[in-house]
């Protein structure tokens, strides 16, 4: 699937700090090591089709990669948690527990 880089994705990539890019860097590496081989074989698009109401929907996104039994994964990274303000971060910015409140058990 090709990717278009749009003036807005310009702009956001030329603002990024020197920080978010070390730490994009950081997260690619986690994930190569976590799914032994280069990020650039393992990405994966995935494209679904389906109806609401009287609307078709096309939607798209970019998966990480799959496990052995063939399941899309997706991994997370986020800085040590060590607080209910970490831990309501990640909800909030890397979940859909918002969305979805009764997958999600967490005993801290």
């Amino acid at each position: 699937m090709d990717e278009i880089e749009t003036e807005f994705d310009k702009r956001k990539q030329a603002a990024e700090t020197i920080d978010q890019k070390k730490f994009q860097y950081y997260g690619h590496k986690f994930e190569e090591e976590i799914l032994e081989y280069p990020i650039e074989k393992r990405e994966s698009n995935i494209v679904v089709t389906s109806k609401l109401g009287r609307f078709r929907c096309l939607m798209a996104a970019e998966v990480d990669g799959k496990n052995d039994s063939g399941d899309i994964v997706e991994i997370k990274t986020h800085r040590e948690i060590f607080n209910k303000h970490h831990i309501n971060s990640f909800r909030k910015s890397k979940t859909f527990e918002h969305l979805y409140p009764m997958l999600f058990s967490w005993n801290y």
